[in-house]
């Protein structure tokens, strides 16, 4: 049985009663979810929407509800799972894919997130 992935990531994008999200944090999300594989830090984007390394960490905390390292992570994990269901790329080509330099970091941190490691999600998903 393959696990299933669950719908929202752990975490939301603003909140029901919240402000309107920041255009600079939205184009910062936006710019991750495109580019997945870069070797994002929270410096190079707030570089990307020319703001303080500091301020953007609060902005995108606050918006967001958790850092930017971790939104990247996750963001990279996600797409990993989907990857490895939906496509025949192997474990390897999806890892590099979605950004993991180090294949086992890539391993760990998905079964961390999932339960599962990718080569088992890979075959599970295969049959």
């Amino acid at each position: 049985m393959v696990p299933k992935l669950m719908d929202a990531p752990t975490w939301q994008v603003g909140s029901v009663l919240s402000a309107p999200i920041d255009r600079r944090i939205a184009a910062a999300v936006e710019a991750v979810t495109k580019d997945v594989s870069r070797p994002w830090t929270a410096a190079a984007m707030a570089e990307l929407v020319h703001l303080s390394e500091s301020r953007f960490a609060h902005l995108f905390r606050s918006a967001i509800g958790v850092s930017p390292v971790r939104f990247v992570l996750e963001t990279r994990l996600l797409e990993g799972h989907r990857l490895l269901c939906d496509t025949f790329l192997s474990v390897k080509e999806v890892s590099v894919m979605v950004g993991f330099r180090d294949r086992s970091h890539f391993n760990r941190a998905f079964k961390t997130r999932f339960g599962i490691t990718p080569g088992d999600l890979k075959r599970h998903s295969s049959k």
